[in-house]
């Protein structure tokens, strides 16, 4: 996809300043941007006009990686409006410039493809989300392993998803995003019905579980993550705020149905009939999403060859951003993969065999989704980077001290909600707050880095709780202290490139 002008080359600094100051020209002009260097890339406050409904999510940005310069486009449009210039006619558009592509941002078109993303998303991204529910049925199945080598199935999908995400979008720019989309869903039903007919094999496990299938999910998951983006420009981000609230609604949804089918057909035959309701939803799905794509001129590339600024890996600023996303995530998906059977813990007196014991978890899967909404919202009030820190930070600490003490169902229920609403923030701000602190040039391939550095913490993390749950003689205190502290860890690794950008505490950034 892309969804910029991509004749126009990115503005340098100096020609903006020329095109702020002379007020009486009305279209802007571009040239080749300088190469980057530390100092300017340490600078975001002339990126102001940058709101998060201009981007999509991270794994979104992944795909069609030339739309930063429609996005640069619009960013010095909205500050030369702010000087007094008008740009756009009564109906908002730029007038005498035919090449800029327009956006429906709305019609039946446009939201009936939200909605069939929306399915890919509850559909694909919401499968590790029901991980709790499946990792107790599968304990009974290999008495010999422990919890911490049981969730590494799940880590390995995690990683390989996140790893040939970087890759998907790249290969959806040049075969086409519902193809794409196509293979990966196919891939994904085929590692579901192996691994579920091969449960007990634990390399099976490991391979088509975790490997084949995170392979398959990645592949797809930039498409259609970022293919409403084709048809919305100022409601972006509410669009694929949608698509990607689908992972907490559809795992919550599927921890449902899961929970009540698990003691009655088993674990082998709740995937199947999860994957054959996987693979009717997908179908559907498919046949209502609508391609939108911007005609490419002679010479022009859809494929774009991009990479990261000049400069930027002598960035402190960058170190900081890695180091915070990195190791923050590791506490992220530990609540999600052991809410279950902390539950069944804590409250003996509820039915193992009911649904009870998994009400927490989806209700944690509900609110992450619209955590993931709200984040937008907040993001464009406070500011991306603050709002960032505040999704590590309230994350972990509701793990370190409401966690512990949640010794009762209605105080665990109280903890799943608000983990889920504040700790799932940080998904779908990356791109925001990346372009606040890095500006827009080479903007998807620093959100792809991004993607890739939250790779091992969603591979280790709750694996590593495994461990500590283990060492600690079965203690969620221990686990809560852990995955709290790395949450926490990672909101104040983020400060160093907050405060070097924007001193003030109360500021906007």
């Amino acid at each position: 996809m892309s969804t910029g002008a991509p004749s126009h080359q990115p503005s340098s600094p100096s020609m903006r300043s020329r095109t702020d100051t002379q007020t009486t020209a009305v279209e802007p002009t571009f040239s080749s941007s300088p190469a980057a260097n530390p100092s300017s890339l340490d600078g975001g406050v002339e990126l102001s006009s940058i709101t998060s409904s201009r981007l999509g999510t991270a794994e979104a940005m992944l795909a069609g990686a030339g739309e930063e310069e429609l996005e640069r486009f619009d960013a010095v449009a909205s500050q030369r409006e702010k000087n007094g210039v008008n740009l756009k006619d009564e109906e908002g558009r730029i007038p005498g410039d035919d090449e800029i592509w327009t956006y429906p941002d709305g019609g039946l078109t446009a939201w009936t493809t939200v909605l069939g993303c929306f399915i890919f998303g509850c559909s694909q991204l919401g499968y590790g989300l029901t991980w709790g529910v499946l990792l107790q049925d599968l304990v009974k199945q290999h008495p010999a392993q422990s919890v911490a080598n049981l969730n590494l199935s799940i880590g390995l999908m995690n990683f390989f998803m996140y790893f040939a995400a970087f890759f998907g979008g790249r290969l959806g720019d040049r075969f086409g995003y519902k193809r794409m989309i196509a293979i990966g869903s196919c891939g994904t039903f085929i590692s579901l019905v192996i691994s579920a007919i091969a449960s007990h094999s634990l390399a099976c496990l490991f391979l088509f579980n975790g490997v084949a299938l995170g392979i398959c999910q990645g592949v797809a998951m930039p498409c259609y993550l970022s293919f409403s983006a084709q048809w919305f420009q100022r409601r972006r981000g509410l669009a694929t705020g949608i698509v990607a609230s689908g992972a907490g609604i559809g795992g919550g949804t599927a921890s449902l149905i899961m929970r009540g089918l698990l003691p009655k057909v088993g674990y082998r035959n709740t995937l199947l009939i999860y994957a054959g309701m996987n693979a009717s939803l997908c179908i559907v799905a498919w046949f209502i999403m609508t391609p939108r794509l911007q005609p490419l001129k002679e010479g022009q590339r859809r494929f774009p060859k991009n990479w990261l600024p000049k400069g930027i890996w002598g960035s402190p600023t960058w170190w900081s951003w890695l180091a915070s996303i990195s190791i923050g995530i590791f506490g992220y998906l530990t609540p999600y993969f052991y809410l279950t059977a902390y539950t069944t813990l804590k409250c003996p007196q509820l039915d193992p065999s009911s649904i009870r014991p998994a009400i927490p978890l989806v209700i944690s899967n509900y609110t992450s989704g619209m955590g993931r909404i709200l984040a937008g919202f907040l993001a464009d009030r406070l500011g991306p980077v603050n709002t960032l820190f505040l999704s590590f930070f309230l994350g972990g600490l509701l793990q370190l001290v409401y966690w512990p003490f949640a010794e009762n169902y209605g105080s665990i229920i109280g903890f799943a909600a608000l983990e889920g609403l504040t700790g799932s923030w940080f998904m779908s701000l990356i791109p925001v707050a990346a372009a606040q602190l890095f500006g827009l040039e080479g903007l998807a391939t620093i959100v792809g880095f991004s993607v890739l550095a939250n790779s091992p913490g969603q591979m280790l993390g709750a694996t590593l709780s495994g461990f500590v749950l283990s060492g600690s003689g079965g203690s969620y205190t221990a686990v809560a202290c852990y995955s709290g502290g790395m949450m926490c860890g990672g909101s104040l690794l983020i400060l160093y490139a907050r405060f070097a950008n924007q001193r003030k505490l109360f500021a906007k950034f």
